[in-house]
């Protein structure tokens, strides 16, 4: 028996029909937005928000258009000169979940972010059609093989239990929908009506707790006259051994991203108005440098406070920090 040779194809041939699942691939080719003075897709505002109040943002109902609050922005001179932009959000009170975080936050504004953007994804034509055929169909009490063409019955292989059964993947058309070119940091204005709030989700955790019983043991009967019963005192009391003194280690810090490090001193500052700079150091655990530089962009060294958070009078000065009035 002799293999068959294979013989190339033409170049003038025509090529054989293409799968189905080669026709509704994606070809790999990624789309661009239009930057154009109408479409402003190419300086999108990317914000920080509180995660109780994305948390109540995530119960409102997705289809249903909700004006959910107003943005006010205006201009504030700065000492040089120069104008610094300023934003401020006020939620709407009509809605039942803001009722459970505070109303109104200063929106910091950082410029000049770089390599950030925003995908987008949809059905490819030939896939949508298919599907919305199927959609119709069903809709309108018709049974789905009435659409399936008639094929030739093929013997199907086995079934196989140690084969993993997966669902073949939605194709999608995947496009760059705009560039990220601010960043907004948001923080409450009265940082003593979120820290009520935040007592009362408190409190209303502990009344909600159930005793919980880690572990069950039978207790233990001693008969009178047994040997157990009889050296019951030779075990009842017993020394500890003295704890041996564990050995200094030097604390090792592992810096955390920037953003993740921004929102954690906005949360420190919404509690203290002043910081001092080892107060700071042992609140986020990270190098002093580091901490430095990050707090150079959104905090200015201050005097000190009599109120600071580690009540220490010879503080100096350059290591007492306060926050922007931004905050």
């Amino acid at each position: 028996m002799s293999d068959q040779p294979v013989v190339k194809a033409e170049p003038g041939a025509s090529p054989l029909p293409m799968d189905e699942d080669d026709l509704y691939e994606d070809a790999g080719d990624l789309e661009f937005f239009e930057s154009t003075p109408t479409n402003q897709v190419g300086s999108l505002y990317l914000a920080r928000v509180p995660k109780a109040l994305w948390k109540s943002w995530s119960e409102l109902d997705d289809d249903a258009e909700i004006q959910i609050g107003t943005l006010r922005q205006w201009y504030d001179s700065a000492p040089d000169g120069t104008m610094k932009p300023r934003m401020k959000m006020l939620l709407n009170s009509d809605i039942a979940q803001h009722q459970t975080v505070p109303r109104e936050y200063n929106l910091d504004i950082t410029s000049g972010v770089d390599h950030h953007f925003v995908f987008t994804e949809e059905d490819l034509p030939g896939y949508k059609a298919k599907s919305k055929a199927r959609t119709d169909a069903s809709n309108n009490g018709l049974p789905l093989h009435i659409l399936r063409a008639r094929a030739e019955k093929v013997e199907k292989p086995k079934w196989d239990k140690n084969k993993p059964y997966y669902r073949k993947a939605i194709p999608k058309k995947t496009k760059i929908y705009g560039k990220i070119a601010y960043e907004l940091n948001c923080a409450p204005v009265h940082a003593e009506e979120q820290r009520h709030l935040l007592q009362a989700q408190t409190s209303e955790a502990f009344r909600s707790g159930k005793l919980q019983i880690l572990d069950r043991r039978n207790g233990q009967i001693l008969l009178t006259g047994t040997g157990r019963a009889a050296d019951w005192d030779s075990n009842f009391i017993k020394s500890q051994p003295k704890p041996t003194k564990a050995k200094k280690v030097e604390m090792k810090t592992i810096r955390i991203p920037e953003s993740e490090l921004m929102d954690k001193i906005i949360q420190c500052f919404s509690r203290f108005q002043y910081w001092s700079l080892k107060s700071l150091r042992a609140e986020l655990k990270q190098p002093e440098a580091y901490l430095r530089q990050t707090l150079e962009k959104i905090a200015t060294p201050g005097d000190v406070a009599p109120d600071a958070v580690d009540g220490d009078s010879d503080v100096e000065d350059d290591d007492e920090v306060k926050m922007e009035d931004a905050l």
